[in-house]
C-alpha cells in the first residue's frame, strides 16, 4: 500500500517570486546596508533558508542579518566551514537525504551552492551574536515554566520522545513494492537496506516532534521492530522500521531552552530596532 506524504519541505516557493521579478535583474543590487550592498541573485540564492512570505519581507530580514553580521565581525566572531558544513548536514538528514542529494537538489532548484552557504553562515552569525550579547541578561524560573506548561500542555504530548528508524530510501516505486514484498515475505531489513537503499545509514535518531503529525501516529502505532508501508515523498521512497523509542531531554529543560530563546530574540528585536535607526540603509526594490 503506498501512502503519499511528505515527511520534510524544502521551501523554493519564494524563489519563484523573486524570479518574477526578471531574470536581467538577478544581479541588480537592492539595497546597501552601510555599504554591503544586498542583490536580487544573493536573495533568490538564500531564499529557501528565510521562510519568507514575499521578497520585501526577505529583504528586510537580509538587512536585519547584514547589520547582525557587520557587529559580528566588529567583536571578534568568526564562522567557520566546518560549522556552515555541520549545517548542510543536518538540513540534509532532517530531510532523509545524504548532503549530496540535499545539494543536488538545490542545484535543480537554481540554487547556487556558494550563495546558499553565505546565507547559512548569515543565520549562524545572527544565533551566535544573539546568543553572545543577550544570553547573560537572560533569567527564566519555575514559575515561568510551569506557566508555559499549562499554556502549551498538549504540544508536549509526545515532544520528549526520539524515534530511533532505519530507513530504506528508494528512487522509483517499482524498486520500493519490490523491497517491500521481500520484507513481507521475511527479509532482513538490514540486508534490504544495504543491498538497496539509496543511503546506506543503518539508524536514524529523530526528535518525534519534527515529524509532522500523520507521521508521528504512523510511527507511533508500530511495535518495535515493525516497518510502514511504502511512503511517498518528494519523488522518492521509503519503508521505515522502527527500532526503539527513547526519551529525549525532560519537558522542563526543553521549556526553559523555548523561553530562553523566545527572550533572546525578543532582546534582538529590540536591538535591531535601535541599530536600524543608526545604520546607514538604502533601499532600490520597488
Amino acid at each position: 500500500m503506498l501512502k503519499k506524504l511528505l515527511i520534510f519541505a524544502i521551501g523554493f516557493s519564494l524563489i519563484l517570486s523573486v524570479n518574477a521579478l526578471g531574470s536581467k535583474l538577478v544581479d541588480k543590487i537592492v539595497a546597501t546596508v552601510n555599504g554591503t550592498p544586498i542583490t536580487l541573485y544573493e536573495l533568490k540564492n538564500i531564499a529557501p533558508l528565510y521562510g519568507a512570505k514575499s521578497v520585501k519581507q526577505l529583504l528586510k530580514k537580509v538587512i536585519d542579518d547584514t547589520i547582525i553580521e557587520q557587529y559580528s565581525k566588529n567583536i571578534g566572531i568568526t564562522i567557520s566551514n566546518e560549522r556552515i558544513n555541520q549545517y548542510l548536514s543536518n538540513v540534509a538528514s532532517r530531510n532523509n537525504l545524504t548532503i549530496s542529494e540535499f545539494l543536488d537538489r538545490l542545484r535543480k532548484s537554481g540554487i547556487n551552492i556558494d550563495e546558499y552557504k553565505k546565507g547559512i553562515k548569515m543565520l549562524l552569525y545572527r544565533y551566535t551574536f544573539a546568543r553572545r550579547v543577550f544570553l547573560p541578561s537572560v533569567s527564566v524560573t519555575k514559575k515561568d515554566i510551569k506557566r508555559y506548561y499549562n499554556l502549551h500542555r498538549n504540544l508536549f504530548k509526545n515532544t520528549n520522545k526520539i524515534v530511533i528508524l532505519s530507513i530504506i530510501s528508494l528512487d522509483n516505486l517499482k524498486t520500493a513494492q519490490t523491497v517491500y514484498n521481500k520484507l513481507k515475505n521475511g527479509a532482513d531489513f538490514k540486508k534490504m537496506l544495504e543491498k538497496y537503499s539509496l543511503n546506506k545509514r543503518l539508524k536514524r535518531a529523530i526528535p518525534i516532534a519534527a515529524l509532522n503529525p500523520y507521521l508521528q501516529k504512523t510511527i507511533l502505532s508500530l511495535k518495535e521492530g515493525e516497518f510502514t508501508n511504502i511512503i511517498e515523498s518528494d519523488g522518492k521512497f521509503y519503508i521505515v522500521k522502527l527500532l526503539s523509542i527513547k526519551g529525549e531531554n525532560n519537558i522542563d529543560t526543553q521549556i526553559t531552552n523555548i523561553l530562553i530563546g523566545q527572550q533572546i530574540e525578543k532582546k534582538l528585536k529590540s536591538w535591531l530596532k535601535m541599530i536600524r535607526a543608526r545604520s546607514d540603509i538604502e533601499l532600490f526594490l520597488k
